[in-house]
């Protein structure tokens, strides 16, 4: 009895352990973020020394380019945070426990299983204090609640074998049969469903695979209840704790849902391949550039769509077409446009989310976008011309935007208009564009009120948007751009989003070390891995 108490403790310091080992690493994380915030506060307040200045940015570009070089194809961070994650766990799993009595592993591997389910299910919330601390949105986090889940996966199909080795060894695998071992098995058997379910399904269904992976994990919770009990062990305290979290966030986004639902409506307008989206209502953000998730109950009654805002007042996407919902959202506006009716649906949003920086804090502003990731970055720039114009600002925003075809700028057409201001200088490519053959042409933008109202042509409004041909040279492009700066205390913002190759060139640029000693710079993507 002493034994099964002593082991009982320790196992329960594992898990303890396990959780003090993650706060740690949450509280460097959240130190390292503010002290990069208060360097880029002061460093315009007040001239700091070159060697200072240099010693900072040196480390920050150092740590960034190591992290950021591939061994085999994968990032040197992802293989590094894989190993240190791992490692944790195999200290915790060999320490204060009999490694020749497979039990007792057995049930070291069950309490690391169940630690682990509630870190991938902290990461997995979208409202977490860790984001507004860290700066971190729950977005960003999701390649560590993969890990996570894949851990936990891998602890429990373990454990769950070691149990029914050792029972087939001394000749009691009829034990296996009661309830709370039924159940143990269910709950890792659901495991390794989602973790099938992973193997390309989100690609080719997100939606389906959304479904499979809550409807899994709820029943996980349940049989993780009934394999443990008794409430004086601990693990059906963790199971339920882990529970009302889920349940409480789950909660607490779907009154937001409701709330909003009541006269809200949407209104879809198919433009050149793309959906633009505007609702009547608006939300309040902190920062443009943030998304939010749109639930068409008459599409999608169980589903929402994160999407970034163009705008929120109103609130306004553009959402490419590609497969399952994105798709549906086209051709339902498509058809409404063809007979003639108004694609006007009940609606809700629940949102914003995403830690964006506030670019109306840096002297310079970089931003970079290819096709539809332009979303990200005409929500900045418009917020940033409004505010510039309220404050008699003299700064300016390098806005570089490239797509495939002329016609995708249609997307935009109002918000290009906008962007024809003082405080813009406005780079727009045409990558794949055969009927231009000059390096550049014109694209006029019609103000389309003025044709509603019948007037002439001649009356008409034009607005002149200069494009280039080809692929701009992203890394080259930006580095002019710092380069021309006329003081090493500029600080300069950099917002990207888009394919991956033009993220990496703009990370790229923000790293070079011919920057060294320069304005100090601050980078900011968006991309989303669902």
């Amino acid at each position: 009895m002493e034994s099964e108490a002593l082991s009982l403790s320790h196992n329960a310091w594992a898990a303890r352990y396990f959780a003090i080992a993650i706060g740690a690493v949450m509280a460097i994380a959240i130190v390292i973020h503010w002290t990069g915030n208060l360097f880029l506060r002061y460093n315009g307040k007040a001239s700091l020394p070159g060697w200072y200045r240099s010693t900072f940015y040196g480390l920050k570009r150092g740590t960034a380019q190591l992290l950021g070089s591939k061994i085999a194809g994968i990032h040197l961070e992802k293989l590094s945070t894989v190993f240190l994650y791992w490692s944790l766990h195999l200290i915790l799993i060999l320490t204060n426990v009999d490694l020749m009595e497979p039990s007792e592993v057995a049930k070291r591997l069950g309490w690391m299983t169940v630690a682990n389910l509630v870190f991938l299910v902290f990461l997995a919330l979208r409202h977490t204090p860790l984001a507004p601390l860290s700066g971190t949105s729950y977005e960003k986090l999701r390649p560590l609640h993969k890990m996570a889940g894949y851990t936990c996966i891998l602890l429990a199909v373990v454990h769950a074998l070691i149990w029914i080795i050792t029972s087939a060894k001394e000749d009691v695998l009829f034990y296996l049969r009661q309830r709370a071992d039924i159940a143990g098995a269910t709950a890792a058997l659901s495991m390794v469903l989602i973790f099938l379910s992973t193997l390309g399904l989100p690609r080719w269904s997100y939606e389906t695979f959304y479904v499979i992976h809550v409807t899994l994990f709820m029943l996980i919770l349940i049989m993780l209840g009934f394999h443990q009990p008794d409430l004086s062990i601990g693990v059906l305290k963790i199971v339920i704790f882990v529970a009302a979290l889920w349940v409480l966030e789950r909660g607490l986004r779907l009154s937001k849902l409701l709330w909003r639902f009541f006269g809200s409506y949407a209104t879809l307008t198919p433009v050149n391949g793309a959906v633009r989206i505007k609702l009547n209502r608006s939300i309040h953000s902190r920062h443009a550039g943030s998304h939010a998730f749109l639930w068409l109950p008459s599409m999608r009654p169980f589903e929402t769509h994160p999407f970034t805002m163009i705008g929120t007042d109103p609130v306004e996407f553009l959402v490419r077409p590609y497969d399952g919902f994105t798709r549906d959202l086209y051709n339902f506006a498509c058809k409404s446009q063809e007979s003639g009716k108004a694609a006007r649906v009940r609606c809700s949003v629940d949102g914003p989310y995403g830690q964006i920086p506030d670019y109306l804090d840096f002297d310079r502003v970089i931003l970079v976008a290819g096709g539809s990731g332009a979303t990200f970055t005409f929500s900045i720039a418009l917020d940033l011309i409004k505010r510039y114009a309220a404050t008699g600002s003299n700064k300016t925003i390098d806005f570089i935007w490239t797509v495939k075809h002329h016609g995708s700028l249609d997307w935009f057409k109002d918000e290009l208009k906008e962007l024809q201001s003082p405080f813009v200088n406005l780079h727009i490519y045409v990558s794949q564009e055969s009927s231009i053959s000059a390096d550049s042409s014109n694209l006029e933008l019609r103000t389309e009120g003025d044709l509603e109202q019948g007037k002439d042509e001649e009356s008409q409004q034009f607005y002149s948007v200069d494009t280039r041909k080809g692929r701009p040279d992203v890394e080259s492009f930006i580095n002019e751009c710092i380069l021309r700066a006329d003081s090493a205390q500029l600080k300069f913002g950099i917002g990207a989003c888009g394919p991956t190759a033009l993220l990496e060139a703009t990370r790229a640029a923000a790293m070079s070390p011919q920057h060294d000693g320069g304005p100090l710079l601050s980078l900011h993507t968006e991309e989303f891995e669902w």
